[in-house]
């Protein structure tokens, strides 16, 4: 699973609770995805909505679109394709959205899109491409 689809499928069950300020989600909600589901979701919506560009704008009108209308396909889809933008152009949020997510990073390809592995992260430095940065 690629890293804006594990980001959509997360978000769309909690969007309207993290746009109204992130309140206390309700009881259905909550056990469909978790505790732990709601603190990643909430956790990812503010590493994304703390960021200042346009394209953080066009996933933000996406994500309203959502909430609006939630069986519509179309705007889930324009979600998607809006994430999976912002995390091409921002691979620092993307490599810390990946960290929340508990999976590791395999690489980053030239495009800017990231490639995971669904498994345990282990922080042994981040790798861009054939190397790796903040060695330890």
């Amino acid at each position: 699973m690629e890293l804006a689809e594990m980001v959509v499928s997360s978000l769309v069950p909690v969007l309207p609770y993290l746009l109204s300020g992130g309140g206390q989600i309700l009881g259905g909600a909550l056990e469909k995805i978790g505790s732990d589901g709601w603190e990643t979701a909430k956790a990812v919506w503010t590493k994304i909505s703390s960021r200042s560009s346009a394209r953080v704008e066009g996933v933000k009108m996406a994500a309203e679109d959502v909430v609006r209308d939630p069986s519509e396909e179309d705007a889930q889809k324009t979600l998607h394709f809006q994430v999976k933008k912002l995390l091409q152009e921002d691979q620092e949020l993307a490599l810390d959205i990946a960290r929340l997510y508990g999976v590791k990073v395999e690489r980053i390809v030239q495009t800017g899109g990231v490639l995971i592995k669904n498994s345990t992260f282990v922080n042994e430095g981040t790798f861009i491409g054939r190397d790796q940065i903040n060695k330890k």
